[in-house]
């Protein structure tokens, strides 16, 4: 049975080390020619049906166990960003994209405004929280 947030995957579509084999080249017995073979996607069409784990950020900030201690209904957290910038994209926790957050139908969308190629972390500018005394 598979934890709570994880998956559990076929045993031939695992990318694990054949049976018999182990770290260790210098103490295994298994023969090269003996090792059983492991089952690879044939083509990049294979990977297309793979789904990935897509989140939004609308931004961030970074306060102190305490204040977050002392969060309560009503609390207010100032994010790094404004509301007319970009949100992030992120494809399992990766950043893919940039976009504009809009309403349609009362859903929130995103409408991608930047593609981003190879690995970026999201954009981080600097947080603050708003004190308890400067709330309404």
């Amino acid at each position: 049975m598979a934890a709570a947030g994880t998956r559990e995957f076929e045993e031939d579509t695992c990318l694990m080390p054949p049976q018999g084999v182990l770290s260790d080249p210098e103490r295994s017995t298994a023969s090269p020619t003996a090792m059983p073979q492991v089952k690879h996607p044939t083509s990049v069409r294979d990977a297309l049906d793979v789904t990935l784990d897509v989140r939004i950020v609308l931004g961030g900030t970074r306060i102190s166990l305490a204040d977050v201690r002392r969060l309560e209904i009503g609390s207010i957290l100032l994010l790094d960003r404004g509301v007319s910038e970009p949100v992030d994209v992120l494809a399992n926790q990766n950043l893919v994209a940039r976009g504009e957050l809009f309403v349609l139908d009362g859903r929130y969308c995103v409408k991608i405004s930047e593609t981003i190629q190879g690995p970026t972390p999201p954009a981080n500018k600097g947080t603050q929280a708003v004190p308890d005394s400067q709330q309404a």
